[in-house]
């Protein structure tokens, strides 16, 4: 039974923006192995000083995550078509040949492409997240046979609110009043103080931009959650940076971090970056049947998550990493790997200075009497920064719902759910725990499983210094008190 998944990709053309991104990477991996009638792959790629946009294209598709592409289809790249182009500029910056071939050729579209700094100015966050999302629209209202636009949002858009259904939410400003002010000023607004963050705001606001346009185009809005590593394809425990868990766990298991805000109890919604793949392939495979049904009268949303039928709590992620962490440590730790959690702020002060600062204060002291340059006070100040940008997140949970979603699973053939599998009910969360943890030693820190010997018998090292450490600081406060206050706890 062939997949009306793939049939409906088949001789068509696709544009994907942020596709040397991590997700836009996957997608078109996913796409091209999986689909493979699809005529043709546009990317729009902004050149850099030292590298053209055929440059970092290229880098891009000889990395790890295409290699079984490479080996099942050796000239994928003939299908990839390379555009130069930036979101932050009038027509995308795209040259007037490139942009009547798209308009008279593309039919899908994948907006991936965003920035995903939480702590982004308004201004450049505005620029791309919104601006350049109108850009893109404008441009999509232009083109011949254009069946389905995905935009790429997140869950957390709306995250002023408790509970985040599949729905548009009104905002107290429109996107017209957002890019004058952003034009005129470098300051805040009044709204967006309800936003934790730039970036959630600014995907708030594109979401009401995108729901403008449901009328004359084939839209829809998918919202994932926290997109950790890859599970199965096209390898397991692929990913690429260290946001949000990713950067906890990296962070402990170097010894570097030691406290974090953190709420053990509550859910931390994270889906695998190749399931979240899947869910966004079928997205567009139903907005496109909707439209072409005419059975949409507005645009609709996909709300991602894995907390409604399989929830997983910050206690029990971290509590299994540390158990794997016990047999597989990082060969690169710098001290022992512990970690604290609160959620008093105080507390949360009182843990940075004896447990960031103090400790920075002394490692960079020691690297000044030896010649070299100090490094730690500087790394615990950016650490700091992004445990604040964090802290909402890991001290807060969110009720989402997702029957579009859910409704799309139930709509897929036996066949269609082994290529684009992504239901979450039942996940294995142990498998995937540690899948994702070697993905973050293989990936993030570049170590592989043959040095894991070397690791624990540098590990059990580092356990004996840290146990020495305590009892020399537990031993001169006993001193210092004893001495202050002239206490001797051996006589009468």
């Amino acid at each position: 039974m062939k997949s009306n998944i793939v049939d409906t990709f088949n001789s068509n053309t696709i544009l994907i923006t942020g596709s040397t991104g991590f997700l836009g990477k996957l997608l078109m991996e996913k796409l091209l192995r999986t689909c493979p009638g699809i005529t043709n792959i546009v990317v729009i790629i902004r050149s850099k000083k030292n590298s053209s946009a055929d440059n970092r294209a290229l880098e891009t598709y000889e990395g790890t995550v295409f290699d079984r592409l490479r080996k099942e289809n050796p000239d994928f790249m003939r299908k990839i078509k390379v555009f130069n182009g930036d979101l932050q500029s009038p027509l995308l910056n795209l040259s007037q040949n490139n942009l009547e071939w798209i308009v008279n050729n593309v039919n899908f579209i994948f907006h991936c492409a965003a920035t995903l700094k939480f702590d982004e100015h308004i201004k450049k966050a505005t620029q791309i997240n919104v601006e350049g999302t109108e850009r893109l629209l404008n441009i999509a209202t232009q083109m011949k046979n254009l069946k389905g636009f995905i935009h790429v949002s997140t869950a957390y858009s709306h995250c002023p609110r408790q509970e985040i259904d599949e729905e548009f939410y009104p905002i107290e400003i429109t996107t017209e009043d957002l890019k004058l002010h952003v034009k005129n000023s470098n300051e805040e607004i009044e709204i967006q103080k309800f936003w934790p963050n730039t970036y959630t705001f600014t995907k708030a606001m594109a979401e009401n931009l995108v729901e403008t346009y449901g009328k004359r185009l084939p839209v829809g809005i998918f919202r994932p959650s926290i997109v950790g590593s890859t599970f199965k394809e096209p390898i397991p425990g692929y990913l690429e940076n260290m946001n949000g868990p990713s950067g906890v766990v990296a962070g402990t298991i170097v010894g570097f971090l030691r406290a974090i805000p953190c709420k053990l109890n509550n859910v931390v919604d994270i889906v695998p970056a190749d399931y979240t793949v899947n869910a966004l392939i079928a997205s567009m495979w139903d907005t496109a049947n909707r439209y072409q049904n005419s059975v949409s009268d507005k645009p609709k949303i996909y709300n991602y998550v894995s907390s409604t039928v399989s929830p997983l709590t910050w206690e029990r992620y971290m509590s299994e990493s540390k158990q794997i962490f016990y047999t597989a440590p990082p060969n690169c730790a710098i001290w022992y790997g512990i970690i604290y959690t609160y959620d008093n702020k105080w507390l949360g002060k009182f843990l940075w200075l004896f447990l960031h600062w103090i400790p920075g204060i002394i490692f960079d002291c020691m690297l000044l009497l030896v010649g070299k340059s100090t490094r730690f006070y500087k790394m615990y100040t950016k650490a700091n920064k992004m445990m604040n940008v964090l802290r909402p997140f890991t001290l807060s949970q969110w009720k989402f719902k997702n029957k579009n979603t859910q409704k799309i699973w139930s709509l897929l053939s036996e066949e269609e759910q082994k290529i684009f599998f992504f239901n979450m009910e039942h996940f294995d969360w142990s498998s995937y725990i540690q899948t994702y943890y070697f993905g973050i030693r293989n990936y993030i820190l570049h170590e592989n499983k043959q040095n894991i010997s070397d690791a624990l018998k540098k590990h059990k090292r580092l356990y004996y210094l840290h146990m020495f450490t305590l009892f020399l600081l537990t031993y001169v406060f006993y001193f210092l008190v004893s001495t202050s206050f002239g206490l001797n706890f051996f006589g009468f």
